[in-house]
């Protein structure tokens, strides 16, 4: 069984394509924090995920192998939308 690359070799890859963290954030419009968040932990983001992958010209099975698996849903993006806790139109 394969193993997911760790976060140093993704910034080694990263840096051998001229490829910045800040780049991908900015790409993105997240803070830099975040992609350094995604690549010690991938299931935190999945759209940076990809993103941290297309720019290492790889699918994210292929990065993170252990995490995400071949022909596998995308998994649903954010939190379902609620009324909340306080209903605002009322006040």
């Amino acid at each position: 069984m394969q193993t997911n690359m760790t976060p140093a070799q993704i910034k080694m890859a990263l840096q051998k394509k001229k490829i910045s963290q800040s780049g991908l954030a900015r790409d993105l419009n997240v803070t830099p924090q975040h992609i350094f968040l995604v690549i010690k932990d991938p299931t935190r983001s999945f759209p940076a995920a990809c993103h941290i992958a297309r720019a290492l010209n790889k699918a994210p099975e292929e990065v993170w192998p252990e995490t995400f698996r071949p022909n596998q849903p995308a998994p649903k993006i954010g939190r379902p939308l609620t009324s909340g806790f306080y209903n605002h139109r009322a006040a």
